[in-house]
């Protein structure tokens, strides 16, 4: 089942994806206070193993006069030495969790620091509360396999007795690495730096529902052991940066993630939540501008689709990072030269993927024909293949000035007068292309979008539109007018970005860092072990992760206020909320989330609503609210 004495290449093998996952152990080793989570003995008591004619005897922390225990530039060293201590010539340390922690299921990881010495035994491994047996060993280095790149995995069931040697190709006693066991209640899979190896399979049945607590020790071989004696007065050490394990039941309780003390610097930060997509680059070449909002849900990958507008396909395989489940959504833009005539876009999805442990669909959730919404434009697409939806544009074609990743989108239009409104355009005093002409139609209701294009980055600017042969200022003689209609900053609507010019001269606009938009959500909690934790996402931003302190039993909600440009209220929005700490044990020992009310822009938006478990959940703002 798993790869034995078999070389082991990360490449090929899916990466570990936690998202949706809570933090349930959390022991970062990085102070003394970090061992009152463990007992330093067996669940029988027991302080060393017979059975397999060890030589070692495991010891409390701080025992005299010898403490294998110590803390070394944030992580935990247990160091095995040739001192002899009940009947054994060896004293070292172990770590349990024995009626402290114990979970059935999920993801259970070390990352530590193995030793290279011969007759050394460090492992990490789990065993069901008050029983021997089943044994999963997560980790094992006895050191005879003939090379420090090699460890040793194995699952022990009545069902089940499966285990090899796998070959990271990799020196693991010279630096940390991450192991890992995967516990669904379907499959069973062991997982090295962030790698699943070997093949997942089925969990065995004698581990459904079965509570197991954890264990790390440096055990050390005797005579007829496995790894066998080490030489005469070796002494040998086991690095423990950190211990966690993590479900995704939303019943098992969270726990907050504890300051992070890497010894090697590492960013070892768990990747629970999806982290804001990027932007995809512009597809195609033209004047108007199709944008379609997408997200995913991702398994075997993230879902790749491709674009194509009236059986042309526009640019390559796309692939889209946005999470559905997290109210995240990519926006995909392809140019072009759109007539006004229909047209038909379809988007075909291409690695539709199911599993034991998941599904991969694509969404479309929605899309924009020049800045006006396409409707019906909405394809939830679970089985893979191509699905369509058609769009019009109208108005002259919209008109792109430079290149970059942000940008400014001017609606600009005119009242004729012996020929077109000439004007110029600059973003913080310096002008971006040259004169451009007006050819938009005031008077019937139409608009240009202008695409200003640049490396303009976050914060303040000001946009400045110089009218260059309207009627002379104080001039009551008809003439020529231009009239800035919309201006936004990267989706978000510049406030007052309107203007009227029917003299020649300039107009300034100011797109501030913060916008005029207020959202305000007041919540209370039900604390135990901890208080709790949400997100608020709007159209897919992150906007924060408060921490709600207020009781639910007091009836006074915690507010929490944000501000930005959202684009007013004349726009629909998608508000998400996610739960993110839940914890449970059993009646008045439960973690909730309480939203009481929302506003935005001083509009009510939701009344109460009870988040019991971990999760999102959704309130969609019409436009008017």
């Amino acid at each position: 089942m798993f790869l034995a004495a078999a070389a082991l290449s990360l490449l090929g093998y899916p990466s570990l994806n936690l998202l949706g996952y809570h933090l349930t152990f959390d022991a970062e080793m990085s102070a003394p206070a970090d061992m009152s989570q463990f007992i330093n003995s067996f669940s029988n008591g027991n302080t060393t193993l017979w059975n397999n004619k060890e030589a070692e005897n495991y010891v409390p922390y701080g025992a005299n006069p010898v403490n294998p225990y110590g803390f070394t530039n944030g992580a935990l060293v247990i160091t095995a030495v040739p001192v002899e201590n009940n009947g054994l010539p060896y004293t070292s340390g172990m770590l349990c969790t024995c009626g402290i922690f114990s979970q059935s299921s999920g993801y259970f990881e070390i990352r530590a620091m193995t030793p290279a010495a011969a007759g050394f035994w460090p492992a990490f491994w789990m065993l069901p509360n008050g029983e021997g047996y089943p044994e999963i060993d997560t980790m094992e280095q006895p050191n005879n396999s003939g090379t420090i790149t090699e460890y040793w995995t194995h699952t022990s069931t009545p069902t089940d007795s499966s285990g090899g040697f796998t070959n990271t190709h990799t020196n693991v006693t010279t630096g940390y690495h991450t192991y890992g066991f995967m516990w669904t209640p379907t499959t069973i899979q062991y997982v090295f730096d962030g790698h699943f190896i070997g093949s997942p399979h089925a969990t065995p049945p004698s581990l459904m529902g079965l509570p197991m607590y954890l264990l790390a020790n440096l055990a050390v071989g005797g005579i007829g052991s496995w790894p066998g004696p080490p030489p005469n007065g070796a002494v040998s050490t086991y690095s423990i940066d950190y211990i966690r394990a993590f479900s995704n039941d939303p019943t098992v309780p969270a726990v907050q993630q504890q300051p992070i003390s890497s010894p090697d610097g590492v960013d070892t930060t768990p990747m629970l939540v999806p982290p804001t997509p990027p932007v995809p680059r512009p597809i195609g070449r033209g004047q108007d501008a199709l944008v379609l909002q997408v997200a995913e849900d991702a398994y075997a990958g993230n879902a790749q689709f491709t674009i194509a507008v009236d059986g042309q396909q526009e640019g390559g395989v796309q692939t889209v990072r946005a999470w559905h489940s997290f109210g995240q959504t990519q926006a995909f833009t392809v140019l072009g030269n759109f007539a006004k005539a229909p047209h038909v876009v379809t988007v075909n999805f291409l690695n539709n993927a199911q599993g034991i442990n998941g599904d991969c669909n694509l969404y479309v959730v929605g899309a924009t024909i020049n800045g006006a919404p396409i409707t019906d434009a909405v394809l939830n697409n679970y089985g893979g293949g191509a699905q369509n939806f058609n769009f019009k544009a109208d108005g002259p074609a919209p008109l792109t000035i430079g290149a970059g990743p942000d940008q400014f989108i001017f609606g600009i239009s005119e009242d004729k007068f012996n020929g077109n409104a000439h004007y110029t355009i600059a973003v913080d005093g310096r002008r971006q292309g040259g004169i451009q002409v007006a050819t938009a139609l005031h008077g019937d209701g139409q608009t240009q979008s202008v695409h200003v294009l640049g490396n303009f980055g976050p914060g303040a600017h000001t946009e400045t539109v110089d009218f260059r042969d309207g009627a002379p200022p104080g001039s009551n003689t008809p003439n020529r007018n231009l009239y800035i209609d919309s201006l936004s900053y990267n989706g978000w609507p510049t406030p007052g970005g309107q203007a009227a010019m029917v003299h020649s001269g300039t107009v300034t606009f100011t797109t501030p860092a913060t916008g005029p938009d207020t959202l305000v959500l007041n919540m209370t909690e039900d604390a135990f072990q901890g208080d709790a934790q949400a997100q608020v996402i709007i159209d897919g931003k992150i906007l924060g992760t408060p921490t709600v302190t207020n009781p639910n039993s007091a009836g006074v909600p915690e507010q929490f206020t944000y501000t930005g440009n959202f684009g007013g209220t004349t726009a629909p929005h998608t508000v998400v909320v996610t739960f993110m700490n839940d914890a449970y044990v059993g009646p008045g020992q439960d973690r909730n989330l309480y939203v009481q009310s929302m506003t935005f822009d001083g509009n009510s938006v939701a009344g109460t609503t009870s988040l019991m478990r971990q999760g999102p959940v959704t309130f969609q703002l019409s436009a008017g609210e």
